[in-house]
């Protein structure tokens, strides 16, 4: 599958599953494709500061 297929693919999950669903889906595609030692290190980046300066700079556009 392409790139632009996954990316049809996702929007489309997006609209019709949990979160969760799409992560469990997507690292095990991941661990397909890249294998489960990278899928784990990708998993495992902490991603709480992108979050809190992404949630402010959003809040501070909406202004």
């Amino acid at each position: 599958m392409e790139i632009y297929q996954y990316l049809d693919q996702i929007q489309t999950e997006l609209l019709n599953h949990s979160w969760k669903e799409i992560e469990i889906k997507y690292y095990e595609l991941c661990s397909e494709l890249a294998g489960k030692e990278q899928a784990q290190r990708i998993r495992d980046i902490d991603l709480n500061a992108f979050q809190s300066e992404l949630n402010e700079a959003l809040g501070t556009s909406l202004l």
